[in-house]
């Protein structure tokens, strides 16, 4: 069985909505739709992909909320839909982002309220 663990298809005119199948893609870590002209919304079924880690889909005319089963991903490390028409508020989620990414040291961040 073949698998693909990254997928680039960044800033190219795809104008579609995010295939359904892409919760298919079970070894899929890395995903970037940057600037593709995607429409629609954001799939629930990218939370079907336990491996992903990173998930960019910035610069296109994405509608509607940001799913919680995506966010709660156990591995995800980098969300970038900036750029997208989206409206809602941002789902309870797992807050896990590494400060390597954030460039924050920890005496900058708590997790407490």
């Amino acid at each position: 069985m073949i698998s693909i663990a990254s997928l680039v298809l960044s800033n190219n005119p795809l104008g579609r909505s995010i295939p359904k199948t892409i919760g298919k893609l079970k070894e899929l870590d890395d995903l970037h739709l940057d600037d593709c002209l995607l429409s629609g919304k954001i799939l629930a079924k990218l939370g079907d992909v336990e491996t992903e880690a990173k998930i960019h889909l910035s610069k296109s005319m994405l509608i509607g909320n940001i799913t919680e089963k995506v966010l709660n991903l156990d591995k995800l490390e980098e969300f970038d839909v900036s750029r997208n028409r989206l409206k809602g508020r941002i789902p309870t989620h797992k807050a896990k982002i590494p400060t390597r990414v954030m460039g924050w040291t920890k005496r900058h961040y708590s997790d407490k309220e």
